[in-house]
């Protein structure tokens, strides 16, 4: 049943405690820090909550959920809220990516008889409008929260002092103990510092760096072969760069099948990115204003700027996890159940529990959170439905199983593929690049999954993603009746029979 904030018997402390937060360091319900006298009075006090949430990205989805839904909820969060997405990742980043595009249109705009003059990135104006967007974003999260009677936010970092219990530092280093019959950790991931010999002495660039970046680097190495490198990768080449990328497997995006990466990397070698496959970087060093990283089995290279892209790492190493009885795994995963319970009454959502880490799978870990918190339901995200896009240009949008995993699951499929250049809007828009490709299986014909690199491949994947979650076979999509010229039409040549 949903608990009831009338039905909380505080004890003598804890009220003393909330007439001291009330005399805190406010903006709107957020707490920043509080006065001496407040202090004073935390010395054996706890402040009492349904729900504690620690992340302000997709937690604070959660914690709106939780206050709206009647529970007195209480976020934390020592930097700004909106999380990774909002403020050094999707929204920056695509902002950025947009304006790669623009100046690469621009640069071909003669090969459909447009001849424009001469096309120059201009870094600082590209980077002011990204950070207003992300000032925008941010300050719609920030009004909304403030808004919610219920809910309390605390600036600061909070670690576990027991398993129902927290301590949270404040932004002026006071401390204040908050306590809830639930906990949910949202604290995201970040790009951790690469173990390699001598990058102590260089100063190397995490996405958020790179995007932050006022001037065009003369040649930008990125270690990593993954989604941000290869869409950071086409953005910098196109604002200027000489761009290498240094990927220690034999393929980019190891989670796609070949032909598929393969395509990838074929699109960014055709802008002049290099690309150097199956080499390692073992050390680097400063050498006057390059970074010179020696290479196994390539020879080495003297950029200008190193973009680390090899991977993130749950933010979990300092919530002193030992006091909930929550367990982590290797890359310092939180680990759940397939109800995302990692102790009793501690839940984990988003980035820091493994797993697929896009901001659209850490909100629907928010409602399935606020579904079981609320009202007791309990969801699975077993056989979940996983969907994203890799934003290079043309798009890779990408839904379900890949080849290789409908082959290690033994089923009989076979592949639908359909090159854009081949397509009516693809020929007439002049970006013919990609294709579309569908796994099929026979017999009942069931959509098991599809890789669409096409312009705006992460819009028409979510046709085909509709139409697997409402479990339409493909033969409905070959039938259907789509707008012409588009590229949803398309599906119906996908899906035909010859």
């Amino acid at each position: 049943t949903k608990p009831q904030i009338a039905t909380w018997v505080f004890s003598r402390r804890a009220t003393a405690l909330a007439s001291a937060l009330s005399g805190a360091t406010r903006r709107g319900n957020r707490v920043a820090f509080l006065p001496d006298s407040a202090s004073q009075s935390l010395l054996g006090a706890a402040m009492l909550f349904d729900t504690i949430v620690i992340g302000g990205g997709q937690g604070a989805a959660l914690a709106r959920m939780l206050a709206q839904g009647g529970q007195r909820v209480a976020l934390i969060e020592k930097n700004s809220l909106g999380g990774t997405c909002t403020n050094v990742g999707c929204t920056p980043s695509k902002a950025q990516i947009a304006a790669a595009k623009r100046a690469s249109d621009a640069r071909n705009a003669r090969k459909l008889g447009v001849k424009v003059g001469e096309v120059r990135a201009e870094r600082d104006e590209i980077a002011n409008r990204s950070n207003a967007i992300v000032r925008e974003f941010r300050g719609y999260i920030e009004e909304r929260l403030d808004s919610i009677a219920n809910l309390q936010i605390f600036r600061g970092h909070g670690r576990f002092r027991a398993a129902k219990t927290l301590e949270v530092a404040l932004e002026n280093g006071e401390l204040c103990e908050i306590q809830a019959q639930n906990i949910v950790l949202a604290v995201g991931s970040a790009t951790p510092c690469p173990a390699l010999d001598g990058i102590e002495n260089v100063e190397w660039l995490d996405h958020a760096r790179a995007l932050q970046l006022r001037e065009i680097p003369r040649h930008l190495a990125i270690l990593g072969g993954g989604y941000i490198a290869c869409e950071f990768a086409q953005m910098w080449a196109r604002f200027g760069a000489r761009v290498t990328i240094i990927q220690n497997g034999d393929h980019l995006l190891s989670r796609e099948d070949p032909c598929v990466s393969d395509a990838i990397a074929q699109i960014l070698r055709d802008e002049n990115i290099e690309i150097r496959l199956g080499c390692e970087a073992q050390n680097v060093r400063k050498i006057g204003e390059e970074i010179e990283i020696h290479l196994k089995n390539s020879p080495a290279i003297r950029p200008s700027h190193l973009l680390v892209a090899t991977g993130q790492k749950p933010n979990t190493n300092d919530l002193n996890l030992g006091k909930s009885g929550v367990k982590t795994g290797e890359n310092g995963e939180i680990l759940t159940d397939e109800f995302l319970e990692a102790a009793p009454n501690v839940f984990a959502l988003g980035d820091c529990k493994g797993g697929p880490a896009f901001k659209h799978i850490a909100f629907d870990d928010a409602r399935i959170l606020s579904a079981r918190l609320l009202r007791g339901e309990k969801r699975s995200i077993q056989n979940r439905l996983v969907s994203y896009v890799v934003y290079t240009d043309p798009q890779l949008g990408r839904v379900g199983m890949t080849a290789a995993q409908a082959r290690e699951k033994n089923l009989d499929f076979e592949e639908k593929f359909l090159p854009i250049c081949d397509t009516a809007r693809g020929v007439e828009s002049g970006e013919d690049k990609g294709f579309l490709r569908a796994l099929v299986e026979r017999g009942s014909g069931k959509i098991l999954g599809g890789a669409f690199l096409a312009r705006d491949g992460g819009e028409l994947i979510s046709v085909l993603q509709t139409a697997m979650l409402a479990e339409l076979p493909a033969q409905a999509l070959r039938d259907a009746t789509f707008p012409h010229p588009t590229q949803a039409e398309a599906l119906n040549r996908l899906f035909s029979d010859n």
